[in-house]
């Protein structure tokens, strides 16, 4: 767990010096910070990026109050991780999937065993504004996931967008007996 932790600070590390290249102010939002109190209005994007424990309720609720105001969430999740966003999740009709992506035939090596194929890496980018700048590359960027989790559709919502910032190559499939193989 404490691995799993830190490379998900060292992801968000790399991802803040990506958004401040890209002139894209960033800040810590957390119970430290007020969000039991409401996301501050000046925010254009929350980003819940792998959260390692759950979401107090009054953190959720401010979260969810938010996204019903027109605020725009970006939620990455670990797999198995309970992060409490049952209320999120069923308010965009979207859920998480049961097990990690991987793809045995297409994955970044590290430890040259099965567990690689959930070094998966994404260079499909919809149009989005918040994807918009990898998007433009056309297949030339990426960004790698480890342990990444799907999340469905469950219902069509007209007054809520639902949008996948990135798509997992061809080839990729949830491991749902976590046997690491299709």
């Amino acid at each position: 767990k404490k691995r799993a932790k830190k490379e998900t600070r060292d992801g968000v590390s790399a991802l803040r010096e990506v958004l401040k290249s890209l002139n894209v102010q960033t800040k810590s939002l957390g119970l430290k910070e007020g969000l039991q109190n409401g996301v501050p209005d000046d925010a254009d994007m929350v980003a819940l990026i792998g959260p390692t424990s759950p979401l107090l309720d009054a953190e959720v609720e401010a979260l969810l109050a938010y996204a019903k105001r027109g605020g725009s969430l970006y939620i990455l999740l670990d797999p198995g991780q309970d992060a409490n966003l049952t209320p999120l999740l069923d308010y965009f009709k979207v859920q998480a999937g049961a097990g990690p992506l991987l793809n045995d035939k297409d994955f970044i090596p590290a430890t040259r065993t099965p567990a690689d194929f959930g070094n998966i890496f994404a260079v499909n980018f919809s149009k989005h504004e918040a994807a918009a700048t990898m998007h433009a590359q056309r297949g030339k960027a990426g960004i790698r996931f480890r342990n990444a989790q799907a999340f469905q559709k469950v219902a069509e919502d007209k007054d809520i967008v639902q949008s996948s910032l990135a798509k997992s190559r061809k080839d990729t499939f949830e491991d749902l007996n976590k046997n690491f193989k299709f």
